[in-house]
């Protein structure tokens, strides 16, 4: 049934946009020949006119180009993240309540704060990512026109963010674990390193950001 209602809705939606864009086409078209016809008009029709090119300028701005813009800034701080966090999803380790509670209490102050404070760059590192991997579905789905916005080469296509929204989870998912549950740790965590580095570059692909490596 919900499925069904969303169906619909996504229907009516793209029918609605195009069709308030021919209204208004229309009227502007009226303005311009109704103004030129009758000179004694001329000043009110000059007024609508004013009106009517704001009011489309405004629907052009609102639902075209700041959803556009959004989706930009976001990608933008995509590649800061990946970047700024290069050497926490390279280097995965445990999370910070496991090593507050670990035997690592008990080595140097100086060494476990250092490890506590990684800890606590993988758990940033890790929302972050989540939370980017939800906006970019959310704010590209937001985008009057998709299609449009793709052709002028504004925005990545669809099935890009969608892929680049699962690596960004996956990416998530691959930066905190537990080493007692893996007898074999170390070389698990070799292995999620590489997975992570690859996961950066698909990213990097899908968005069509640079590579900075």
């Amino acid at each position: 049934m919900r499925c069904a209602i969303r169906s619909w809705i996504e229907m009516l939606r793209l029918i609605a946009y195009p069709a308030i864009a021919v209204v208004v086409g229309v009227s502007v078209a009226a303005v311009l020949i109704l103004g030129s016809t009758i000179p004694a008009l001329t000043p009110a029709f000059t007024i609508l006119l004013g009106v009517l090119a704001f009011l489309v300028g405004q629907f052009v701005l609102r639902f075209v180009f700041e959803p556009v813009v959004e989706l930009r800034r976001t990608i933008g701080k995509v590649g800061y993240a990946l970047a700024h966090y290069g050497r926490v999803y390279t280097r995965p380790g445990p999370p910070v309540h496991f090593v507050e509670e670990s035997e690592l209490r008990g080595k140097e102050p100086i060494q476990y704060k250092i490890e506590v404070r990684a800890a606590q760059d993988r758990g940033k590192a890790t929302r972050e990512f989540r939370r980017f991997g939800s906006l970019l579905r959310a704010q590209h789905k937001a985008i009057v026109w998709a299609w449009m916005a793709r052709g002028l080469r504004l925005c990545p296509s669809a099935e890009n963010i969608t892929a680049a929204s699962k690596e960004l989870m996956g990416l998530s998912n691959n930066i905190e674990f537990y080493p007692e549950i893996h007898p074999d740790w170390s070389e698990k965590r070799h292995r999620i390193s590489h997975e992570n580095r690859e996961r950066r570059a698909k990213i990097r692909e899908l968005l069509g950001l640079p590579d900075e490596d």
